[in-house]
């Protein structure tokens, strides 16, 4: 978090912007010099400059707001854009890595030890039927001609702050999963969660759809500031990156609701079933519009 945070501030006072601590997180240093406070019982802490006037939103509906997601996300890929990946650590090995999810969702499946594999057997189908999803991304960035960035990981909507009286994007918070990825995974989590009206968490399965108005304006805003650097493999992957993420969260709540709910905290029993067949809906929502999206980044690219 230091090293991308400190980046984007020498390079917002490099064009400048003499307050760069109001348009990106910055760590406060501990007496100590260190960015963060090691206290006396050896819990760790660390303070941010707070940023005024901004909110966060857990679900949109407006194309504005969601050109500005697109937005913030796109800017904060191009401010890392020039940030050598391999001065970041790993800090969770295989985060986007769709085929270790999928060999965990079969275990799951295998072991049933919770004994609810008889009440899923349709998303189960769901997920055989579509298990080429697993490769299909990974495959496209095995085979050369996309880079590896520094991207944030968990770019969903309630990752970009808001300012509250312009509207704008200021910037991206929750730095903790930054590391180095794909540009097109980040594109494809920030659509999966921007671009459903419904949001994950809705129970209302009626409602959930992949919104193109949300769509073209989340592409726009998001190829506005990376189309000059972003390689034509990866544009192409943006779409197919859609399809994957979305189909990997929803193994991640199926297999967890399977072995236990043992990883996402739940606030009902089948929380994380929910969960799974809303990103199942999305996907059927996203297939049916994979012609629309290409050509819709084909336009803003």
């Amino acid at each position: 978090i230091q090293v991308v945070t400190t980046h984007i501030m020498d390079k917002f006072r490099a064009h400048g912007l003499h307050d760069p601590e109001h348009h990106t997180l910055t760590l406060v240093p501990a007496w100590s010099g260190h960015p963060y406070f090691l206290d006396s019982t050896a819990r760790y802490w660390r303070v941010f400059h707070f940023i005024e006037s901004c909110a966060v939103y857990s679900m949109i509906a407006d194309p504005a707001l969601a050109f500005e997601i697109g937005h913030g996300l796109g800017r904060f890929h191009a401010l890392v854009s020039d940030l050598a990946p391999r001065r970041l650590n790993e800090t969770l090995p295989g985060f986007h890595h769709p085929e270790r999810y999928f060999k965990g969702f079969e275990e799951a499946v295998k072991e049933d030890t919770k004994k609810r594999v008889a009440e899923v057997h349709p998303e189960i189908d769901f997920v055989n039927k579509r298990r080429q999803l697993v490769y299909a991304l990974m495959s496209l960035a095995d085979t050369g001609g996309v880079p590896t960035r520094v991207v944030h990981n968990d770019p969903k909507v309630n990752n970009v702050l808001i300012h509250i009286i312009t509207g704008k994007a200021v910037c991206m918070i929750d730095l903790d999963t930054v590391m180095p990825g794909h540009s097109a995974v980040d594109f494809g989590d920030g659509v999966r969660s921007a671009c459903n009206p419904a949001g994950e968490e809705t129970n209302d399965f009626s409602a959930v759809q992949l919104d193109m108005r949300l769509f073209e304006s989340f592409a726009k805003g998001y190829l506005s500031e990376t189309n000059v650097f972003l390689t034509k493999k990866e544009i192409a992957m943006l779409p197919a990156a859609v399809k994957a993420i979305t189909f990997e969260l929803g193994i991640r709540f199926l297999a967890d609701y399977l072995q236990g709910d043992t990883y996402f905290r739940i606030q009902y029993p089948d929380h994380n079933l929910n969960r799974a067949r809303v990103q199942f809906l999305l996907l059927e929502s996203i297939e049916q519009s994979e012609e629309r999206m290409a050509s819709i980044v084909k336009r803003y690219a």
